[in-house]
């Protein structure tokens, strides 16, 4: 017997067919009847037909009816897999135990990492958000203490001034302030006629 289910159709089709006396030529079918049966040679042919016919209906329905139950089932993953907020998950995963399958754990747990991962990110960005207000407002507040040209700066080596710098300012506004003044105080000026 093969395993393609056609084959073994046809195989037993074959054998309710030739299991009567019978002959065949190029111009007849003869089939002799048994006559402890009822009916005439081709309705005894047609119940043993019949015969392995019937059994196959009714694994036919069962199929069908199993496909409906994996069209429902791969339905149910898709309406989890596009539930993907706190109520819809617990929505959609209200079902008959039937239609309830690995594959669609699977997609939840797919779902609850997403939504895991949408909430740490939207806290971050909340985060990063209140970060950035408080260096704005940092920044903002950064005024300038020091007076203008605190330091006699022309002359003085590098040293010196940062020494001073660090020692004088109250904030980067004043170190970078200072810094300036120290800088132009140092540049070689150009000399008239150059």
């Amino acid at each position: 017997m093969s395993a393609n289910p056609k084959e073994s159709l046809r195989e037993k089709l074959y054998r309710a067919a030739i299991h009567c006396s019978h002959s065949i030529t190029h111009t007849e079918i003869r089939l002799d009847i048994d006559f402890k049966q009822s009916g005439n040679a081709l309705s005894q042919l047609a119940d043993r037909l019949i015969a392995v016919v019937e059994p196959l209906e009714s694994e036919v329905e069962e199929l069908k009816t199993e496909l409906e139950r994996e069209r429902i089932r791969l339905a149910a993953c898709g309406v989890v897999a596009l539930s993907n907020t706190p109520e819809s998950a617990v929505n959609a995963r209200q079902m008959s135990d039937e239609y309830k399958s690995a594959s669609c754990d699977g997609v939840a747990m797919a779902v609850d990492r997403e939504m895991k991962f949408r909430n740490k990110s939207e806290e971050l960005e909340r985060e990063v958000t209140e970060l950035r207000a408080k260096l704005a407002a940092y920044e903002s507040a950064q005024e300038i203490t020091v007076p203008d040209d605190m330091q006699e700066w022309a002359g003085m080596d590098g040293a010196t001034a940062f020494h001073l710098i660090e020692r004088h300012a109250d904030n980067w506004s004043d170190a970078g302030k200072m810094m300036h003044e120290w800088l132009s105080a140092n540049i070689p000026q150009p000399k008239e006629g150059e």
